[in-house]
């Protein structure tokens, strides 16, 4: 129902021609798993460089964080297209460097 609703409103003009619904991305590897090795990562370059809490590059920690918003944001779509038919695994916290 909500497909074939979609595609009429794209025919009549109402919804733009390039918009797709979500359940047509496959996200491979899954939104859990991006945004969990994406705060691995971020981690790892605080760990390693202290890049984050840097006072030179202020900047960098709202970029970090934007993206980390994002891919939360696509996750829980996910989650709540497929439910517990994808179950994540344990996601990381938010890094305290981005917070």
């Amino acid at each position: 129902m909500k497909r074939s609703l979609f595609l009429a409103l794209k025919k009549m003009g109402i919804i733009p021609n390039d918009a797709i619904l979500f359940s047509q991305i496959t996200l491979s590897p899954t939104a859990a798993k991006q945004l969990d090795e994406y705060r691995e990562l971020i981690t790892s370059i605080e760990n390693e460089t202290q890049f984050f809490s840097s006072k030179k590059y202020f900047w960098s920690k709202e970029h970090a964080l934007g993206l980390d918003n994002v891919l939360t944001q696509l996750f829980n779509i996910e989650k709540s297209i497929h439910g517990n038919a994808k179950p994540p695994k344990n996601i990381r916290p938010l890094p305290p460097c981005i917070k």
